[in-house]
């Protein structure tokens, strides 16, 4: 009974601590046994190892190995595209330079090949200038013309004297104003007869207008009905004008100094035109370079208040053949620069310069052998570096030996050098290749 009563007790007091035991294990029960870490493990290498995940491990390894191969044959395309591409593009900024010449002096001969070369250009012109005159007078005028003789008769000269007779196409009378001798005919390499000539002067027979024109042929009265009448003939070298009868308008002072403005301005301006329109490739022509004649016959008549004035002209320029004119200017500026250079040179304004002639009264003519001006202006020089020749020099060299080739030439100021492929260090090879760009 007693013992029963401790039992009771002991019970009673481990109730009422609530203290849990230090270490609890639980055993898995008996089924799970084959889920044991080792085991599990062991199942799991299996799985890993298995057929399927090898394949896809392989299968990996092929796709990483032909993205490597692909990606080392695109390099490899690229390399030689970008090689077969190969180009060199150098930006090269030519030399310039501005200078003045102050009544720079330059001397020529017509025959000295070390000066400036020069040749004479002499354009003529006719023109008739409508005109309202106002004035009237009565007048009884000859026609007057100019003609040339020809003698095919013989070859041995012949004498005309002065008031012979001609007769022109239209039967129209005129006579000879002065004696003339005509030389007789030569014969060419062919036996050709080659006529003589002789220039001079006739009058109407008769005053009036009728005589006024341009004859095509005259003959002489008194060779009629002999051999020589059609082997000495002579044709009109002018119109012939001036005749007149009658109550007739003139030009008085105020319609002559019309005229005379009119012909030393606009007339004047379209000769200068014509020239420069006929001058030839490779020469330069200057405004003041000239020589400029005009007349206006004043004794003429007119039946019209409204009539047309012929007015004749010829102008006389020096022109010069441009290469040359700048080598000089360019010689004169630079005493001691080589030739080679100089050839690089060009003189963008040269046509803006003034000439003046050291001789105020300077008659140009076709013999002119002498020639002393001045010039005056501002100029810009610009080098002009060979570029074909500088492509040959740079075919192959390594990038940084361009400079040297570059400060050599003179016309170069600074450049600039791009290769392609950038990895590149040379020029190409193929001169084609190397594109040189110059401003």
């Amino acid at each position: 009974m007693i013992r029963k009563i401790e039992d009771i007790k002991i019970n009673k007091k481990n109730n009422d601590t609530n203290i849990l035991p230090k270490k609890i294990i639980l055993k898995e029960p008996k089924e799970y046994k084959d889920y044991e870490e080792p085991q599990f493990n062991k199942r799991l290498n299996k799985i890993k190892s298995s057929p399927a995940q090898n394949l896809s491990k392989k299968k990996i390894k092929n796709f990483k190995f032909f993205n490597l191969l692909t990606l080392i044959l695109f390099l490899i395309i690229v390399y030689f595209i970008c090689n077969f591409f190969e180009k060199t593009i150098i930006e090269i900024n030519k030399k310039t330079e501005k200078m003045n010449l102050n009544n720079q002096q330059f001397q020529s001969e017509l025959n000295n090949n070390d000066d400036i070369s020069y040749e004479i250009m002499i354009e003529n012109s006719e023109e008739d200038k409508e005109i309202e005159l106002k004035n009237t007078k009565v007048v009884s005028t000859k026609s007057q013309g100019f003609i040339t003789i020809y003698n095919e008769y013989g070859n041995l000269s012949q004498k005309i004297s002065a008031g012979s007779y001609l007769t022109d196409d239209q039967g129209k009378l005129y006579l000879l104003d002065s004696s003339v001798i005509v030389p007789g005919y030569t014969l060419d390499k062919d036996k050709k007869i080659i006529p003589g000539k002789a220039k001079t002067s006739v009058t109407s027979f008769l005053p009036g207008d009728s005589y006024n024109g341009s004859p095509t042929s005259l003959t002489f009265n008194f060779f009629k009905n002999s051999p020589k009448f059609n082997k000495i003939y002579a044709k009109a070298d002018s119109v012939f004008e001036g005749g007149a009868q009658g109550e007739v308008y003139y030009l008085d002072p105020e319609n002559l100094g019309k005229l005379n403005s009119y012909a030393e301005n606009t007339f004047k301006n379209n000769l200068i035109k014509k020239l420069k329109a006929e001058l030839p490739a490779g020469y330069i022509f200057y405004d003041q370079g000239i020589n400029f004649s005009y007349s206006i016959n004043n004794d003429l008549y007119f039946k019209e208040a409204l009539s047309k004035i012929p007015i004749s002209g010829t102008l006389s320029a020096v022109i010069f053949k441009e290469s040359n004119l700048e080598k000089n200017i360019i010689k004169r500026i630079y005493p001691k620069m080589a030739d080679e250079e100089i050839k690089e040179i060009k003189i963008e304004n040269i046509n803006d310069l003034k000439l003046s002639f050291i001789d105020v009264d300077q008659i140009i003519s076709k013999d002119l052998q002498n020639l002393n001006f001045y010039l005056n202006g501002d100029v810009d020089l610009i080098w002009n570096p060979n570029s074909i020749l500088l492509a040959n020099k740079l075919i192959g060299i390594h990038k940084d030996w361009t400079e040297d080739i570059f400060k050599k030439d003179p016309g170069i100021k600074n450049a600039t050098v791009r290769i392609f492929p950038p990895w590149k260090s040379y020029l190409p090879k193929d001169v084609s290749k190397i594109k040189i760009n110059i401003r």
